[in-house]
């Protein structure tokens, strides 16, 4: 799995001395505000510890970087040091750049457990492997898209002759491993198993995988532009979003992902090509060409269509790949996937399939030659569904067939079976009503289809909301409260006209900065509570310095003395400063579900929220 290092135990412990007095000054520092109502001695106070947590935390900083480069001069030297030598310069007796070696082999086996746990938590929700995924044929296609079969396979290899995928994939593998390039292009019509196909090669690849093979990493092509992304780089900025883990510099080094892309420790799995815009691909199969060369193993699914459109348009083709396209399900694999459930399975398709052997050429038989309705049509027909699958033999043509399984998935998907009692529910689709569920799938697909991607992230739907939007609501929101605890702030009611106008002024030079600062601001990854030192001074001074301009701008504004608006600004600088080390990005492949991302993710931002919220309410009602 992706793992992340463990800190230092002797700064660890400091760290958590450091939580200890902060907690104890901060709650000092109320008593004192609430007891004595001096608010000058109040700030002073809070300066004075805000200034030693920070000086603090940058000696911290700078001991842990201290420490790791002695511990790495420490390392002995290996043979291998010389592949290195272009990635990291090398210290007199190389110790850095076996370090950084065995931080990426490192990387690479953690991928490599990644990519299989992800891949096979999806197998399992697609079903393909209860009992077992639809068997599908592939052999070599004869559209003029390819070289010359001479040119791509190897002796053990005869061509034309058709290839079965089963469940294991490993017939599949084999093949894989005796074109010469190990570069393959599968093609095929829509539904017909591309993306299946795709999934259970990575992991039957990932199952045998030989020392020195690069990893599968499957990943969807449309976000590709070739025009202005250079393949590899847009390759290893996608393994870092899909497994952000990767970025932890401690455990992996740098640029870990560039790194295993550059090398050829990764290799690519795309599936989609022709979900990019149809201009883009002629572009994107010359520049996939041109990037893996014959260095770089690649697997690439598309329609058949639009990829011999391409190649007839530009010209263009993987000159080393082999190019196989899938044909359509026999209707005894298909009859064989159907009736695998179960004897009522059986009872209820048996009279249906009768019909398509004596009719091999009615509607719902051509229908069924595409896996994907085969997958559909089981789903929609399981027992205990009313329905009976003769109802498909009625539908006057194939187009027909298809919507009325398409229309019928979600209710099925989401229909709200019972369990036993005391029994937890083992999937989220029976709590939501299929209706509402069509809603909110409608969105999202609508949503992908405006970004012309189908990579989501539920972390990044807020971008469905303007950031305009989203700044004005942050803002408004921090200024109101800001601006209340200002004019709580104050002693009487002599007072009280001055607090008011004083929490205005405050709240809204406070929310505006908010705003402004949240609407401009890079959307962030899901967090979870964590300790880590690995933030560079440079980002602890950026943050300390823009909190201390928005406290002493804040001060300067509500007509505090310059000493005053300084001391004011002290505890924002502090309060932007301390999630440094407590901002531990959510591994997502270290966890069960996307349930478990978000409330790890909510309680990071209750813990920053409430680090934020003490030292600005101090400095508010200064």
């Amino acid at each position: 799995m992706l793992t992340r290092q463990r800190p230092d135990r002797g700064l660890g412990l400091a760290f958590g001395a450091g939580l200890l007095v902060l907690l104890a000054g901060l709650v000092l520092l109320a008593v004192v505000l609430a007891v004595t109502r001096d608010v000058r001695q109040a700030a002073g106070w809070a300066s004075v510890l805000s200034t030693s947590l920070a000086i603090a935390g940058a000696l911290i900083t700078l001991l842990r970087w201290w420490r790791r480069q002695r511990a790495a001069v420490g390392q002995p030297a290996r043979s291998d040091q010389a592949a290195w030598a272009t990635v990291m310069p090398p210290t007199a007796n190389g110790a850095v750049v076996v370090e950084e070696s065995t931080r990426l082999d490192q990387a690479v086996a953690d991928l490599a457990d990644a990519v299989r746990r992800q891949w096979t938590q999806e197998a399992s929700v697609r079903s393909l492997r209860r009992p077992e995924p639809i068997r599908i044929r592939w052999s070599s296609t004869g559209r003029p898209v390819a070289a010359g079969l001479a040119d791509v396979l190897t002796g053990g290899v005869v061509p034309g002759r058709p290839v079965r995928l089963r469940h294991d994939v490993h017939h599949v593998v084999e093949l894989f491993r005796e074109i010469r390039a190990r570069q393959l292009v599968v093609l095929g019509a829509p539904g017909a198993g591309k993306t299946v196909l795709a999934l259970l090669f990575t992991l039957g690849l990932l199952e045998g995988l030989l020392p020195g093979e690069p990893v599968p990493v499957l990943l969807t092509a449309s976000s590709w532009d070739p025009r202005t992304e250079h393949l590899h780089t847009w390759l290893a900025r996608r393994i870092l979003e899909e497994y952000p883990a990767l970025a932890n510099h401690d455990v992996y080094g740098p640029d870990a992902a560039e790194r295993m892309v550059i090398q050829g420790r990764v290799m690519a799995v795309l599936d989609g090509l022709d979900e990019m815009p149809a201009a883009l691909l002629p572009t994107a199969i010359d520049a996939l060409d041109r990037a893996v060369a014959d260095k770089h193993p690649l697997v690439v699914t598309c329609r058949g269509d639009e990829y011999e459109a391409a190649v007839a348009g530009s010209g263009a083709i993987l000159a080393r790949a082999a190019v196989v396209e899938i044909e359509p399900v026999d209707l005894d694999d298909a009859a064989t996937f159907l009736i695998a459930t179960g004897p009522s399975a059986l009872d209820r398709w048996s009279p249906v399939l009768g019909h398509l052997r004596l009719r091999p050429d009615v509607p719902l038989a051509r229908a069924l030659t595409s896996p994907l309705m085969v997958s559909l049509a089981r789903t929609v027909y399981a027992a205990p569904v009313s329905d009976h699958p003769r109802q498909l033999l009625d539908f006057p043509d194939q187009a027909a067939v298809e919507y009325h399984l398409l229309e019928k998935f979600i209710p099925a998907a989401y229909q709200d079976l019972p369990t036993a009692p005391g029994t937890p529910s083992t999937s989220a689709l029976g709590r939501y009503p299929p209706e509402q569920a069509r809603q909110w799938l409608t969105f999202l697909a609508r949503h992908l289809d405006t970004l012309t991607t189908r990579d989501l992230a539920w972390w990044q739907l807020v971008d469905t909301i303007p950031r305009s939007t989203c700044g004005m609501s942050v803002g408004l929101t921090a200024g109101l409260v800001f601006g209340f605890a200002g004019v709580l702030g104050g002693a009487g009611v002599a007072a009280l006209t001055y607090r008011i106008e004083d929490g205005l002024v405050s709240g809204l030079v406070f929310g505006l900065a908010t705003g402004l600062s949240y609407g401009v601001s890079k959307r962030p990854e899901p967090l979870r509570i964590g300790t880590r030192f690995q933030g560079t001074p440079a980002r602890f001074l950026r943050r300390f310095a823009l909190g201390l301009a928005m406290g002493v701008g804040l001060g300067l504004g509500v007509g505090l003395p310059y000493e005053g608006a300084l001391a004011a600004g002290l505890p924002f600088g502090f309060a932007l400063t301390a999630p440094v080390w407590l901002d531990v990005p959510a591994e997502v492949t270290q966890v069960s579900s996307p349930r478990v991302i978000l409330k790890q993710d909510r309680t990071a931002a209750f813990l920053f929220g409430l680090v934020l919220a003490l030292p600005v309410g101090l400095s508010g009602v200064s």
